[in-house]
């Protein structure tokens, strides 16, 4: 039996237009579970350990950027190191992605299934 795991997330405000947050961003994330990125996940732990981050850590982009909590005392580098393989992982495991964007009130898709982020 055929089983796809599918992830939800979403970012900005989703209320009336605000110029401090104009972008609400909705993300569908599939992975067909017949296709192992056992691999692919090894690879990101090994790589974020050696940035001294637990494998069980949540990684998510904005902290990062904006040194925040648990970044606030890495270096550039460090953060730069932490982005690269988050980014390293999606681009080489085999997912499909749905996104839809609203900007100034209007919503249009991203990029359509896709293969590849």
């Amino acid at each position: 039996m055929n089983e796809l795991s599918i992830f939800v997330d979403e970012s900005g405000g989703f209320g009336s237009y605000e110029p401090h947050t104009p972008f609400y961003l909705f993300t569908l994330v599939f992975h067909d579970q017949s296709n192992s990125i056992e691999d692919q996940i090894h690879h990101l732990e090994r790589g974020l350990t050696d940035v001294a981050f637990d494998v069980k850590h949540c990684f998510h982009a904005g902290p990062i950027i904006r040194r925040e909590e648990d970044y606030q005392n890495l270096s550039i580098t460090e953060r730069r190191k932490c982005l690269n393989r988050i980014l390293s992982f999606a681009r080489n495991t085999e997912i499909f992605t749905l996104q839809l964007l609203k900007v100034n009130n209007f919503f249009q898709f991203g990029t359509l299934l896709q293969k590849k982020i």
